[in-house]
């Protein structure tokens, strides 16, 4: 679903089964046919004419594509609120390199866990503690694969999280997009829309509950999800209930996705002492995703290596020091297994070495 060699695999597999090939069309060639199909329905829903075959071994190509992978439904049928270095407005979803980070972190832990399911062993699923700048599309993303599961798989239970009332509605606003402007052949009917609160989607009979950090009564408790994503754990007021309500209730499957999302708040908070466990690797059911990329909206100042085309993503780090590459490159990642090397002076301010950064 979002590693390639998996999805392969899948796709292979389902040709065989059911003796058809599966075609992925261009993103030109997908947005013609589907204005083209748009057309043909009524008002009401219903179509003025029948679909010829041709028309229907898309649509059935369209739904088995999309279901076991995510970013041929991504570049094709998610529609997002583009950035403003991008003239703004909406567009189809196109991975930021800093997005395509998360994207590979994410297609890692699937191999892992379907090849501890292979196995006979338990599998965690796709648990990513995400630490992360502002403005990178990590939220973007999230919100993305959490819409792709709702809408493409059945019985998905769904769970969106932020600290308060206008972050939650952020989030079902952003889903609410991606679902207004799918194509009828991929758009599943609404059984209940409560605004910031619940989407229901019937035929699929998946659901989606928003849930604020200031409740008291816990995120997720008595339930179970599917996928979840929670941004701005930092700032939560109650973040402890994460680890006695939430955490315990993730399911055991390799396709469970759960994204916490946040930018640092200091030192010797609820955030920096999970994050450092994970990072350090005191529990393995987590991944952890340190990352500072330039995004286009910062590549003005990047250099001209950068506007020539210069990629460099691969870590950063090695133990004790945290290097960076240098600002015309357009990833700076960090991810070391220990703290970078810092000092105080003798006036008692703290520095920095050369090519360190403080990752926490």
């Amino acid at each position: 679903m979002y590693s390639r060699s998996v999805t392969q695999e899948q796709a292979e597999k389902l040709e065989a089964e059911l003796a058809i090939p599966l075609i992925r069309y261009d993103r030109d060639r997908v947005e013609e046919i589907a204005a083209h199909l748009e057309r043909l329905q009524k008002p009401d829903g219903t179509m003025t004419r029948p679909l010829t075959k041709d028309e229907q071994a898309f649509v059935r190509n369209e739904r088995i594509l999309c279901q076991i992978d995510f970013l041929y439904w991504a570049e094709r049928y998610c529609t997002i609120q583009r950035d403003g270095s991008e003239g703004g407005g909406i567009g189809k979803l196109r991975l930021w390199e800093s997005q395509q980070i998360l994207h590979d972190v994410i297609a890692r832990a699937e191999e892992k866990g379907v090849a501890q399911q292979k196995a006979g062993e338990p599998a965690d699923g796709i648990l990513v503690v995400d630490h992360k700048d502002r403005q990178i599309g990590h939220t973007m993303y999230a919100r993305a694969l959490n819409m792709h599961r709702l809408t493409t798989m059945p019985y998905t239970r769904g769970m969106a999280a932020s600290v308060d009332e206008d972050k939650v509605q952020e989030l079902y606003d952003r889903d609410k997009t991606i679902y207004d402007h799918l194509p009828f052949y991929m758009k599943p009917p609404l059984g209940f829309d409560v605004k910031g609160e619940h989407l229901y989607f019937e035929k699929v009979n998946s659901r989606l509950l928003y849930q604020q950090g200031k409740q008291q009564s816990g995120l997720g408790q008595g339930r179970q999800f599917d996928v979840s994503h929670i941004t701005e754990v930092a700032s939560l007021p109650y973040p402890t209930m994460l680890d006695h309500d939430f955490f315990p209730a993730l399911p055991q499957n390799p396709y469970t996705v759960c994204i916490l999302e946040s930018t640092a708040q200091g030192r010797h908070n609820y955030w920096h002492d999970f994050t450092e466990r994970v990072r350090r690797g005191h529990t393995s059911r987590w991944v952890y995703v340190c990352s500072c990329p330039i995004t286009p909206r910062r590549r003005s100042t990047a250099g001209p290596r950068l506007r020539a085309g210069h990629r460099r993503s691969s870590p950063c780090c090695t133990p004790r020091r945290c290097t960076r590459p240098r600002a015309s490159s357009p990833v700076r990642m960090c991810c070391s297994r220990s703290r970078p090397s810092t000092g105080t002076s003798r006036q008692g301010r703290s520095t920095r070495m050369p090519g360190s950064s403080i990752c926490s």
